[in-house]
């Protein structure tokens, strides 16, 4: 059984690494943007608007799921 440092310094470490990869996949997303809208690609703007709000409770759920119990 793990201390409760080491149970904290596990779920901090799980979260960090969640909002990481959070802030990655938003940005290649976001990458997108200039690029649809030059070229008036408006659905698949759409689809990235519709896909960056998804992303935070998509992370945030894996996050708690990997979180150690």
């Amino acid at each position: 059984m793990e201390s409760g440092n080491g149970l904290a310094n596990q779920a901090a470490a799980t979260m960090l690494a969640a909002f990481d990869a959070y802030l990655a996949r938003f940005a290649e997303v976001t990458e997108r943007a200039k690029e649809r809208f030059e070229t008036r690609d408006w659905r698949g703007s759409q689809a990235d608007v519709a896909e960056r709000l998804a992303l935070y409770t998509e992370h945030v759920k894996a996050a708690l799921a990997d979180l150690p119990r």
